[in-house]
């Protein structure tokens, strides 16, 4: 796949300022594109921000960086499952077999945002079961910040033995210490 120079211009700025930037930002392997490094930077931005964030809510960095490198992988990984599922007969040969080989070749397109999600939000459930009584704290506390009257706090007290219960039993299937 390749990407041609796009022209970038600003109308009315510095009498019609306008240039071009080559798509590849370094050409080694496949190349290093502009929008690769736009996203990475965005990944660190968060990282750094959820980094800081984390001890307000009984994180450590660490929980955030753990976290965030097993979210990765796995959301590069669901994005091409979800990719291949759903474009399935692009993979397919003359015959209408599947060519596995070109099933995992991300470097020729096909990543699907939807499978990224699904991925990162597996990784984020299998983690908060193992910190899950660190969020069951934040929500217990969230739920009693709701107003204080008759209606919400026969609310709030069913959610809180739900939740509770609910940590229990997922504990038990789960086999989580």
């Amino acid at each position: 796949m390749s990407f041609s120079d796009a022209p970038i211009s600003f109308p009315g700025l510095f009498g019609d300022w306008q240039f071009t930037v080559p798509s590849k930002a370094l050409d080694i392997g496949n190349g290093v594109y502009w929008y690769g490094i736009i996203i990475a930077a965005g990944m660190l931005l968060g990282l750094y921000f959820c980094m800081k964030q984390a001890p307000k809510y009984g994180l450590t960095e660490d929980n955030v960086i753990d976290t965030v490198l097993w979210a990765i992988p796995f959301s590069i990984i669901g994005a091409r499952i979800y990719y291949v599922l759903f474009y399935l007969d692009l993979f397919r040969g003359s015959d209408g077999s599947i060519n596995w080989s070109s099933t995992y070749r991300i470097w020729d397109g096909g990543l699907a945002i939807y499978g990224t999600v699904i991925g990162a939000l597996i990784v984020i459930a299998l983690t908060l079961l193992y910190t899950w009584d660190k969020v069951l704290k934040l929500v217990l506390m969230l739920l009693g910040k709701l107003p204080h009257m008759p209606k919400w706090d026969e609310r709030r007290e069913k959610w809180a033995n739900s939740l509770t219960e609910l940590n229990r039993e997922a504990k038990k299937v789960l086999l989580v210490p």
